[in-house]
């Protein structure tokens, strides 16, 4: 919003300066982005009058002035032809430096010695184009320096007002402003003017047809007016509000609009068919063309100002181009009217039209200031174009607007500030700010809230027009009181950066991939080749997806971690180890929102050291991705997990199996099947482990801390052959369940099949380890021990001791 700040004074007496009120202003919310000086640097140059035009001896389309500059009689020698002796015009004495760069000299022109030059308005840099020399008053004062006399010594605010502001986006607004922060009373807008037409009734009829898109529509008729530039005054003032000056009556409608907040729109009367004004939706199929001269097709999303046959306007957007004011214009209609905020929105971001109209009504105009902008307009119109005002006023206003009540408790206020305003100031400040106070009781105010002033709804919203007013830097600093709270460990997320760390430190990088993925993945994945059907199940299509290859969203964050690898793998990047946590989404069975659930998944391919002098490296194996679980559940505090081999292929894969926590499954691992590497363009083994992380959160064990040893251990080892069937996970969980308490730990050592051992049969060797917390152990004791093991495992699972 830009305002002049000559324009203020004419409507409050501020005794800031620009600076001043610039800071006042920005203090107050309203953030004052820029200072700008208004018009060219014009020093030297001065008002003349003509005293007598000769012809230049030398040339024909030359003359020579006698000019009184108020410091002297100055000879200039002028190409233009439409002064005469005793007017009044602006005179550039040498040195003086024009806009356009050029330094005024005293030189000869065609023989004869010129001391000036007489300047037009577009060589004062004060017009586009110009037909001959700027002619003054003839009331101006000769010797006067021209920038003070035009008042082009003007600086101009620009505010940056946030989108709750609209009250704002006009003079009226930024004056009630200031009068609240300096307690200077704005001056009072006069509106008077004759009506002496026909009755507007006569004229035209005006009807509603959706009141709740349009609760208000006013308008007048002036007849016999002259559509003509706009007189220098007027041309001024809408400039300096950063718009473009188009003729005297549409200046003067966006004057109005920026003087007041209120949009106008005039229409040529006589182009206005059947005389009826209807406010309607638009038909399917419609078509306008926009005064910016683009045929649009509207919709019956859009509200349109119709007259009896056809669309002349897009609602509080922008006119139509089959009733535009013209020079042959003679008769104008003008309306001011109230329009839905969100259908404006609309309309504006369907056409892409961003109008300074459209933006006012985006953001809630005042639905009570419709009258005075019609008549403050109507008014000007007479003053600069002539002609006659119909009698009367056509309102209609089905749908009136009650003033909201918010009630503030003073208590509050200090409550909320840390200060304590007195009660008076309080009220001082709301009325300022055009309120309706009513005290009720002795701690409480009622408040009747001006309609334009749409962002005040609650009882806080007034507390901050008080910290506003009143001054935020007469609130002082302090610093919050009270205790600190002990930090709350939220568990989902705690194990989650638990999780990262873990895995940072075994060499693995976190991925972040989109949640959308191609639901042709998910039919590989969940083909009975593969055998991953948990992964297709349940899956959420996109309605509108960005692209075909990102139509579902995910259930599974394996394909996302495939296509990274593929990425580095293309890239001669080799030993990738990459995880993701995220969310996986699932279609829910009563048709209610998806349901989500937190995934960890990894992948890694590639050799187990890196190349080195050593030898060449060993290639990585399922047991090494066993072991990155293992660590993982060690890391995470989890004692009751197992792998057991997968009932079903896992990615395409017989080399799988099952991650059990208790006696439930959270999650698989496994090697990536050839149809999906394939499918990925992916030539190297990869292995894959995804589960559950809501499923870990409850399993987390509590340990204790352990006191270091103070006893030594005994390790005793044991050789066993054992059928092929009977995995290690079954022979360790069976010495653990005869719960012998000196047992510290199990490792299995040594797996060996061939010579000497039984077809269907391996040898196992396993390293027991006991120890006392109490006591040195004794062979005896051990051996003992040691010997019931062996005896489980023979009775259980046949087992023999290897010779």
């Amino acid at each position: 919003m830009k305002i002049s700040y000559k324009l203020i004074q004419q409507y409050i007496d501020c005794p800031l300066s620009p600076e001043e009120l610039s800071e006042k202003l920005t203090m107050a919310g309203l953030e004052v982005e820029s200072l700008e000086k208004r018009g060219p640097d014009l020093s030297c140059c001065v008002i003349g009058q003509i005293l007598d035009i000769n012809s230049h001896p030398q040339a024909d389309r030359l003359t020579v002035c006698r000019v009184n500059t108020g410091a002297g009689i100055s000879t200039i020698v002028c190409g233009a032809q439409n002064m005469k002796p005793g007017d009044k015009v602006p005179v550039a004495l040498p040195g003086c430096r024009l806009p356009e760069g050029m330094v005024i000299k005293r030189s000869k022109l065609r023989g004869v010695v010129s001391e000036g030059m007489m300047c037009s308005e577009k060589e004062l840099g004060l017009s586009e184009e110009s037909s001959g020399l700027m002619i003054l008053p003839a009331d101006a004062p000769v010797g006067r320096d021209i920038v003070s006399y035009l008042g082009l010594n003007d600086v101009i605010l620009d505010i940056d007002l946030t989108p709750n502001r609209g009250d704002c986006l006009s003079a009226r607004g930024i004056v009630r402003e200031i009068a609240a922060l300096t307690g200077v009373r704005p001056k009072k807008m006069v509106v008077d003017f004759p009506e002496q037409g026909e009755s507007i009734e006569n004229l035209v009829s005006i009807e509603i047809r959706d009141p709740d898109l349009c609760p208000r529509y006013t308008a007048r008729v002036i007849s016999n007016l002259t559509v003509a530039p706009s007189p220098r005054w007027l041309r001024d003032q809408v400039e300096s509000f950063g718009l473009r000056s188009i003729n005297n009556v549409v200046d003067v409608t966006n004057l109005v609009m920026m003087e007041l907040g209120q949009p106008l729109h005039a229409f040529d009367y006589d182009l206005i068919q059947g005389k009826r004004i209807i406010v309607r939706r638009a038909q399917d199929g419609e078509r306008i063309i926009t005064l910016d001269n683009i045929e649009r097709q509207l919709t019956s999303r859009n509200l349109v100002i119709a007259d009896a046959n056809r669309p002349i306007a897009l609602a509080g957007v922008m006119g139509g181009a089959n009733t535009e004011v013209s020079d042959q214009t003679k008769t104008i209609l003008l309306e001011s009217a109230f329009f839905d905020p969100v259908q404006i929105r609309r309309t504006a971001n369907e056409f892409g039209l961003h109008s300074e109209a459209s933006h006012r009504f985006e953001r809630g105009v005042d639905p009570e200031g419709v009258i005075l902008a019609l008549n403050r307009a109507t008014q000007l119109i007479l003053s600069v174009a002539g002609g006659c005002a119909a009698k009367g006023v056509i309102d209609r206003y089905p749908r009136v607007f009650i003033p909201r009540v918010v009630r503030l408790r003073l208590p509050m206020i200090q409550k909320v500030l840390g200060i304590e305003v007195p009660p008076d100031r309080v009220i001082r400040i709301l009325e300022d700010l055009e309120c309706l106070v009513a005290q009720s009781d002795e701690d409480t105010l009622e408040v009747q809230v001006p309609l334009f002033r749409w962002d005040i709804e609650r009882e806080i919203d007034l507390i901050e027009e008080i910290a506003r007013i009143y001054g935020y830097d007469n609130i002082p600093t302090s610093l919050p009181g009270g205790a600190p709270s002990p930090e709350r460990k939220i568990p989902f997320k705690d194990i989650e950066a638990r999780i990262r760390n873990i895995l940072i430190g075994l060499g693995f990088c976190e991925a972040i991939n989109f949640s959308f993925i191609c639901g042709q993945i998910l039919n590989l994945l969940s083909s009975p080749a593969t055998g991953s059907s948990c992964l297709g199940e349940g899956r959420v299509r996109l309605q509108n997806p960005l692209a075909e290859d990102h139509d579902v969203m995910r259930t599974s964050l394996i394909p996302g971690l495939l296509e990274n690898l593929a990425y580095n793998q293309n890239r001669q990047i080799d030993n990738i180890r990459l995880f993701e946590i995220g969310r996986c989404f699932f279609s829910s069975s009563n048709g209610s929102l998806p349901e989500e659930k937190a995934m960890l998944a990894l992948v890694m391919e590639g050799t187990r050291e890196p190349r080195s002098w050593k030898g060449k490296p060993a290639p990585l194996t399922f047991f090494d991705l066993k072991g990155v679980v293992e660590a993982l559940m060690v890391g995470l505090k989890i004692d009751n997990y197992a792998m057991t081999p997968a009932e079903s292929r896992w990615l395409g894969s017989s080399q799988s199996a099952n991650l059990m926590v208790g006696d439930k499954v959270v999650g698989s691992l496994g090697k990536v099947g050839q149809s999906i590497m394939e499918y990925f363009d992916l030539d190297k083994e990869i292995f894959a482990l995804e589960l559950l992380i809501d499923s870990l959160v409850s399993s987390e064990a509590r340990r204790g801390i352990r006191p270091i040893p103070r006893f030594p251990s005994v390790s005793r080892d044991l050789a066993l052959v054992i059928s092929e069937e009977v995995p290690y996970r079954e022979i360790e969980e069976s010495i653990r369940e005869m719960r012998i308490e000196i047992l510290e730990d199990i490792q299995l050592f040594d797996l060996y099949r061939g010579a000497q051992i039984p077809a269907g049969k391996k040898s196992l060797g396993l390293s027991l380890t006991y120890r006392s917390s109490t006591r040195t152990l004794t062979d005896q004791e051990v051996n003992k021990v040691h010997e019931r093991v062996i005896n489980q495992l023979s009775q259980k699972f046949s087992a023999s001791l290897r010779e």
